[in-house]
């Protein structure tokens, strides 16, 4: 009876034991893509305040802000690239379009120019007040003084009917208006995040804040009427827009000092074909030529680098440009169809060459 009632609660213990295993929901694919994890973490500089983004493999990221007792202030479904100023007052981030909504114009082949755009998202952490920028290009804050912001917008479209009443009432020698784009530029708004006060700089090309100083400066190239083509320092304390250096150039790696109180970039002719880049040097007054490639401390067919950064020493003693061997000119002797055609690989792009091709 004993041997009985041992094989009957074996039983019946198997019995319950595959009952539950039964029970127990397979994982699948869809449940890892929904496994969510912290991409984005930023604590400010105060310590006050803790904001992060949460993000599953599969679907829409999620932006967290917290104070530094642990009690959630703020969230915003889609928050991506997730800053908080230098004053530890506002909590700046991009909102994306949704996934899946993406997902479905890219299947239905829509054009990169038809895609919707990001939101620019900026939270007033103090008041809760919670303003947005749509359309947006670029944004930039200062890292250790604020609260200002720099951003480039898209520029508005015109309806058809718009350009066509354009042109029927313009004149055929009428000299076309310039447009805003990559190679002119966007126009550049400076906005005051405590006060709302904005001030805009047309058609600018790459603009920076200073790293110590409120200053900002930007390239410009011109609105062929009242604003000049040059490069610009623009004082936030003073309210006062300053030239260093204007005219008909073309201007590359623009670099400063923490304070802004030297500025040094490459400059050569817009209107000679033949010039070169030239390393200039601001430092309050005007915008002096320092080095050319006449220099004698270069090597033998050597020059300046258009493509090397320049930067500063610590000590602001020393400016660092880079230079390279001058480049052969083009042998019109040689077919284009007689020069090898090389394709390069690097182990960073994340997918194998043969699955790109």
């Amino acid at each position: 009876m004993q041997r009985i009632s041992t094989y009957f609660f074996l039983v019946l213990f198997l019995l319950l034991a595959s009952g539950l295993e039964a029970q127990k929901k397979p994982l699948t694919l869809d449940d890892i893509e929904s496994w969510k994890r912290i991409t984005e973490r930023v604590i400010s500089d105060d310590g006050d305040w803790i904001a992060y983004k949460t993000e599953p493999w599969r679907g829409d990221p999620k932006v967290w802000l917290y104070n530094k007792d642990g009690s959630k202030v703020f969230e915003s479904d889609r928050g991506n690239n997730i800053k908080i100023t230098g004053d530890s007052d506002f909590l700046i981030f991009t909102v994306v379009p949704a996934y899946e909504h993406v997902r479905e114009l890219k299947l239905k082949k829509t054009k990169k120019e038809d895609m919707p755009g990001d939101i620019l998202a900026i939270y007033n952490i103090d008041s809760g007040k919670l303003d947005s920028l749509k359309e947006f290009r670029n944004y930039k804050i200062p890292e250790e003084w604020a609260p200002y912001i720099a951003f480039q917008l898209e520029p508005a479209e015109k309806d058809k009917e718009e350009e066509k009443a354009e042109d029927e009432s313009g004149d055929a020698d009428k000299k076309k208006l310039k447009e805003e784009s990559g190679k002119n530029g966007y126009m550049l708004h400076l906005r005051n995040l405590e006060n709302g006060e904005q001030i805009s700089w047309p058609f600018v090309t790459e603009y920076y804040f200073a790293e110590k100083s409120s200053r900002l400066i930007f390239v410009s190239t011109g609105d062929e009427e009242e604003f000049t083509k040059g490069i610009y320092l623009y004082d936030l304390e003073e309210g006062e827009l300053m030239e260093v250096m204007t005219g008909d150039h073309q201007y590359k790696q623009l670099s400063m000092d923490e304070n802004a109180g030297m500025i040094s970039f490459l400059a050569k002719s817009s209107e000679d074909k033949d010039s070169e880049y030239s390393l200039y040097l601001w430092s309050g007054d005007r915008a002096e030529e320092i080095v050319n490639n006449t220099d004698p401390a270069f090597p033998e067919d050597w020059k300046i680098s258009e493509n090397g950064r320049i930067s500063f020493s610590d000590n602001g003693r020393s400016i660092f440009f880079g230079t390279a061997p001058e480049r052969p000119e083009r042998d019109t002797t040689i077919l284009d169809e007689e020069y090898p055609d090389v394709e390069i690989w690097h182990g960073s792009e994340g997918t194998l060459h043969t699955v790109q091709v």
